[in-house]
């Protein structure tokens, strides 16, 4: 079900998390902490992936409808969408799920919103927001959270700084478990 991709990442962050920064990691008590907390987040639902598919959440709306919506929704922001800067992406992605969590008679809005969400945040590194834009669609639609968590702490691998790798792994790790537990590799 999942590329050699995925499994290449983990090791991939492993190996240069532990090897080249191992002590860079453990050096700062208070990174370590806020790396714990984060962590935290990730491992907050695991093992009730199955669980968290609620016959109350909403199936994830048609294709043709959602690439409509898209293009709406990349109009309405094209100028905060355009600027690079990680804050800038980190605040567009804040307000892209609170609009998703106003939004609670338009599906397709929600859904991109928070996808958009998901990317914005991962690709600025940051954790926090990221995880919760995955749980926001995790709580609304009935998604696969594996790939949904893959795809995002791929693109969050890339992107956060070297000292907060390890929850990256932690991340990576914690969903193969999740994978394995649910028989979904």
């Amino acid at each position: 079900l999942y590329s050699t991709n995925f499994l290449s990442i983990i090791f991939w962050i492993f190996i240069n998390t532990i090897v080249s920064h191992s002590s860079a990691i453990a050096t700062d008590k208070e990174d370590f902490s806020n790396n714990n907390k984060e962590f935290n987040l990730i491992k907050k639902d695991k093992f009730n992936e199955s669980e968290k598919i609620d016959v109350n959440n909403k199936t994830i709306p048609d294709k043709a409808a959602l690439i409509e919506t898209e293009k709406i929704i990349r109009d309405i922001f094209k100028t905060e969408l355009k600027n690079t800067k990680s804050e800038n992406k980190k605040t567009l992605a804040i307000k892209l799920i609170e609009q998703a969590k106003e939004t609670q008679d338009d599906s397709n809005s929600q859904y991109i919103c928070l996808k958009i969400a998901i990317d914005l945040a991962a690709n600025a590194g940051d954790i926090k927001t990221t995880l919760e834009a995955i749980y926001e669609l995790i709580d609304i639609f009935s998604v696969d959270t594996i790939i949904i968590k893959e795809m995002a702490f791929s693109k969050l691998a890339k992107s956060v700084k070297k000292e907060e790798r390890i929850v990256i792994v932690q991340a990576f790790l914690t969903l193969t478990d999740d994978a394995i537990h649910l028989e979904k590799f």
